[in-house]
């Protein structure tokens, strides 16, 4: 699905009303967008943004076209006013105009002008909402444990995006194509790809943490994830 949203000039919210003008391409199915816009505050004050999913996104990653800028990161398990960069492994950092409010199944917000609409700037975002077998965002509790948490996904993932919000750290993402969730590659590094002893294993309906490391699984430390299907579950192959 494909669209363009106008402006509704003069408002600084109203409930499924896109205040700045946005360029979409949206797969509902899916539970994903790209979302286009321009950037028009000069000062703090709440602006929304058209999205076209049909259903609230749980994680939005942002980032500046025109100009050098942080890769801001919106995770609906992070707490009030927090953000993650992608490209850092700074901890989750609260700001005071920083969180992306009043996320709708039409629209998503922002009260923060620096890296997310700054004046005159142009900016993408790519908005995610969780479909049922398919795609799943959440958080879990570290352990420490060989035998670690267990996350319900309701399906198999065949990769996984992992943070810890506890602290700062990179970030990890393991898939089944290049040794089964033994390999991981850190996204906000030029590091080359790493290993270890089965970190993360990809049951049926989720995945299990399978070792001690602060990077995803030491305890009492909150991790956030976003994780995408290998298959449906209704045809998964348990394990």
């Amino acid at each position: 699905i494909d669209g363009k949203y106008l402006a509704n000039p003069g408002q600084n919210f109203v409930p499924n009303v896109p205040s700045i003008a946005s360029t979409v391409r949206a797969n509902p199915s899916a539970g994903c967008s790209i979302v286009s816009y321009s950037g028009n505050l000069t000062a703090n004050g709440s602006v929304s943004v058209g999205h076209n999913l049909n259903a609230v996104p749980e994680l939005i990653i942002t980032k500046r076209r025109n100009g050098t800028s942080r890769w801001t990161v919106q995770h609906k398990d992070l707490a009030d006013n927090h953000l993650l960069e992608l490209n850092s492994s700074a901890a989750s950092t609260s700001y005071p105009y920083g969180d992306l409010t009043n996320k709708t199944s039409s629209i998503f917000s922002t009260n923060w002008t620096s890296g997310l609409n700054t004046n005159g700037n142009t900016f993408i975002a790519y908005c995610f909402a969780p479909v049922e077998g398919f795609s799943a965002f959440g958080s879990y509790q570290g352990n420490s444990s060989a035998d670690g948490t267990f996350v319900y996904t309701g399906m198999r993932p065949k990769f996984v995006l992992l943070r810890n919000t506890s602290r700062a750290e990179n970030w990890v993402i393991y898939d089944d194509l290049r040794s089964d969730f033994n390999a991981y590659l850190a996204p906000n590094t030029n590091d080359a790809e790493g290993s270890f002893a089965q970190p993360v294993f990809a049951l049926s309906n989720g995945f299990q943490l399978g070792d001690t490391r602060q990077l995803h699984n030491r305890s009492g430390d909150t991790y956030i994830y976003a994780a995408f299907a290998s298959h449906s579950f209704k045809t998964a192959r348990a394990r």
